[in-house]
């Protein structure tokens, strides 16, 4: 996404649901910042670039660490046209707390896939505790 060379392009987000973390939750290391951890936030965090060619990239990461916290949203891209397909990369492990290691090298590992979108916006779900990339290539331009 930031290795195409392009430039990052103004996003907005309306309706991010909100998560409230009880008072224990993700706040059991030394010298975390106890009134932080208590605070609401947005489960989804976006950004999206625009490489030289055209194509746009939109990263999605569902921040929520809680397994049921899979979240529907529509993807509206303003003055962009797209082919109508994306190449969508996912990760999105069973658990927030999974990792590689060294016994379980494959915990953690990508998805990749090809969809049918519309030119201009798509609606897609976001698993929890993801990261998802959508990669729209422009009108005119081949795609996945």
């Amino acid at each position: 996404m930031f290795d195409a060379g392009g430039v990052r392009v103004r996003q907005t987000l309306t309706g991010n649901p909100q998560r409230n973390p009880d008072e224990t939750e993700m706040c059991d290391g030394p010298g975390t910042p106890q009134d932080r951890c208590r605070q609401n936030y947005g489960k989804l965090a976006v950004t999206a670039t625009r490489a030289p060619d055209g194509t746009v990239h939109v990263m999605v990461v569902n921040r929520s660490p809680v397994a049921g916290d899979a979240v529907d949203t529509r993807i509206l891209l303003r003055g962009f046209t797209g082919n109508g397909r994306a190449q969508v990369r996912t990760v999105a492990p069973e658990r927030f707390s999974s990792a590689n290691t060294k016994e379980n090298p494959n915990a953690v590992t990508m998805a990749q896939s090809c969809r049918s979108v519309g030119v201009d916006s798509f609606n897609a779900g976001v698993p929890p505790h993801s990261i998802t990339l959508f990669t729209l290539p422009r009108q005119g331009n081949p795609g996945c």
